[in-house]
């Protein structure tokens, strides 16, 4: 018995399968109820992150946040938290304050902020002061604007599964627009949730259990750009990040996943505060992967 629900939020379309296991306490009502009560933990993160609400919170943020310290909740406080420690980890090739260029590139509403940063690079997450004991953000560059987008469906899927393990499912796979997965348990008589990478089957599968996994590709969201297509992520140093580049990554949390995948399209090797991911990362010829490196699997789940 598999119980299926889907939701539309941030910007995409979230969906969950969820099973009793091998246990017959959980009839397919009770998997429901506690599907549903996971997905009141995405609406509401959108509804504070969304970069395209102009009664968002973020929105609120970046309009005011370089006049003045914003007081922000605690929920907002812990992700721009985790985003400065990811981009020190990632040595700022996953940077969050790349909404300005975002929006030069047509990726983002441009009538929401008054954000000077415009097409110029960003100064990075260290220009982003957070104050723990007041609750409050202040940016310190006006050219600071906030985009959690690399991060915030990642975070909403950890939320999703603290939720149903508070539930006690203990069966279910959870995808934010098939980029960011969260495996509980395993179906029965499989080693885990297979995940194929590709439709013609040149990329190893993944087989996840009880782990979050996140793939991001540079031709993900294009544009037409002065010199030809341009992708969603952007290179915080400059320049742009090749359409035919993807990358995977599988760890315990679907946040730090979506961010290592975004920052590992900027980089040319793996850093050492990503040692202990599975990681595949590559090229593409068209919609057909032409250069496919496993860099590392130290959990074991991709299989040929």
């Amino acid at each position: 018995m598999i119980e299926r629900l889907a939701l539309s939020a941030m910007g995409t379309r979230f969906e969950m399968a969820l099973s009793g296991g091998s246990s017959a306490a959980r009839s397919s009502a009770e998997l429901r109820a506690a599907g549903e009560a996971a997905w009141t933990e995405v609406t509401e993160l959108h509804a504070m992150w969304s970069a395209f609400d102009p009664g968002s919170l973020l929105t609120r943020v970046n309009r005011l946040a370089a006049g003045r310290a914003v007081p922000v909740d605690g929920e907002t406080f812990s992700i721009l938290v985790l985003a400065k420690d990811l981009w020190e980890a990632t040595e700022g090739a996953f940077d969050p304050t790349l909404g300005a260029q975002m929006r030069a590139r047509g990726f983002r509403p441009d009538s929401l902020t008054d954000s000077g940063g415009g097409d110029d690079p960003s100064p990075g997450m260290a220009a982003v002061e957070l104050d723990r004991d007041a609750g409050t953000v202040r940016f310190l560059d006006r050219r600071v604007e906030l985009d959690l987008g690399a991060l915030a469906k990642g975070y909403a899927l950890d939320r999703v599964e603290k939720s149903l393990r508070e539930s006690e499912v203990p069966c279910a796979l959870i995808h934010g627009g098939n980029s960011g997965v969260v495996a509980i348990g395993t179906p029965p008589d499989s080693p885990g949730w297979p995940i194929a990478l590709d439709r013609d089957g040149i990329l190893p599968r993944a087989f996840l259990r009880d782990c979050s996994f996140s793939v991001s590709a540079g031709s993900g969201r294009v544009v037409d750009g002065e010199d030809g297509p341009q992708g969603h992520v952007l290179d915080p140093a400059g320049g742009d990040v090749g359409i035919d580049r993807f990358s995977a990554v599988v760890t315990d949390s679907a946040a730090v996943a979506d961010a290592w995948a975004t920052a590992l399209l900027v980089l040319d090797r793996v850093p050492e505060a990503a040692r202990d991911f599975s990681i595949i990362c590559g090229r593409t010829e068209g919609a057909v992967p032409a250069e496919v490196t496993l860099r590392q699997d130290p959990r074991g789940v991709f299989s040929t």
